[in-house]
């Protein structure tokens, strides 16, 4: 063919020069990149779907608990009350047991110390100490009688009852002790008191003897019969001078001794005076 004439062949469309088909691929990649997508969140959206309850649920399920916690308390109650009420009746048996115990040995005080209570106000240094004792002795009569036999203990009370009665019990059984003690106390003290007053009595009988010795010592000179008696006067009254301690016993003696002395001189003169007439 000549040159002239050659006409050139027709080009087939190149990929690189065309730009349809590559959009056309970009297409497709997206359509599926967003079926992939869809695919991967659609089981998430199942499960919160499947995870979520109702909200009526929530109500009841709180209901539930509460019911369950109040029949646990009511079963732990009834197994624990049972067992306090016991311990109650223990406790309350016991305080009055030792409540009496208290009753019977303040009673025995009364009774160990009956010399005591016998003794008498004129007998005493202090007087009160008299009143004293009788007051405690009406006191524990009273508090171990009809006071006592009101506290008891019952299982068929409450164990608010017991608990009351067993408070009761110890407050007697306290006083009871007190009152035993002072009672003791109150004795020792009538006893003392009595003592101190016999001693003084004592005392005050020797020093009424001596005074007595004295003067009729110095009344009697040249008077006796016989010398020696004023002599034993005069020897009993140095003795008397010397008797000391807390004992009666010790001044009564040397007022016995005296006046036995001052007998002896008191014949001698009567035994004179005839003489000398």
């Amino acid at each position: 063919m000549p040159q002239g004439d050659r006409q050139e062949a027709p080009k087939a469309p190149s990929v690189f020069t065309s730009r349809r088909p590559v959009r056309i691929w970009r297409e497709n990649r997206v359509a599926r990149s967003r079926e992939r997508g869809t695919m991967d969140k659609e089981p998430t959206t199942d499960r919160r779907k499947t995870s979520r309850r109702p909200k009526w649920m929530v109500p009841i399920t709180a209901v539930a608990v509460v019911v369950v916690l109040a029949v646990a308390g009511i079963v732990g109650w009834s197994l624990y009350e049972p067992r306090r009420h016991d311990s109650a009746v223990a406790s309350c048996v016991a305080s009055v047991k030792s409540m009496y115990d208290s009753s019977r040995t303040a009673q025995a005080t009364v009774d160990q110390h009956q010399e005591a209570a016998a003794i008498r106000a004129p007998q005493v240094q202090n007087p009160k100490t008299i009143s004293n004792i009788r007051k405690l002795g009406n006191t524990i009569k009273r508090t171990s009688g009809t006071r006592l036999q009101s506290v008891q203990c019952d299982a068929a009370m409450s164990t608010a009852e017991l608990r009351d009665a067993t408070d009761t019990a110890r407050r007697y059984d306290t006083r009871l002790n007190e009152l035993s003690s002072q009672y003791t106390e109150a004795a020792k003290a009538v006893v003392a008191s009595r003592d101190a007053k016999s001693l003084q009595n004592a005392k005050d009988t020797l020093d009424r003897r001596k005074g007595e010795a004295l003067s009729l010592l110095v009344d009697t000179d040249g008077k006796v019969t016989d010398g020696a008696v004023r002599d034993g006067l005069q020897t009993a009254i140095e003795q008397a001078g010397q008797a000391k301690g807390n004992k009666p016993d010790a001044y009564l003696e040397a007022a016995a001794s005296l006046q036995a002395a001052i007998d002896q001189v008191n014949a001698s003169v009567q035994a004179q005076t005839p003489a000398g007439q």
